[in-house]
């Protein structure tokens, strides 16, 4: 796996409001891929718990479906 490819998994994980995806939003700090193993460091803070939850569930979801 390779940053580019988590960096365009990324672009489909879309806030509900204001309808703009994370990185748009420029809320992915840090990107760390290793091998099969990516690490992904998120600037939640003004979310609730539950929209964080869904946006952690989101992205893990996005990471899981690139090929390889």
């Amino acid at each position: 796996m390779e940053l580019r490819q988590v960096e365009e998994a990324l672009k489909d994980v879309i806030l509900p409001e204001p309808r703009r995806s994370l990185l748009e939003l420029n809320m992915v700090r840090n990107i760390e891929v290793a091998g099969d193993r990516v690490k992904v460091l998120l600037a939640l803070t003004p979310l609730s718990d539950p929209a964080k939850g869904l946006i952690q569930e989101s992205v893990r979801a996005a990471i899981e479906r690139i090929p390889g």
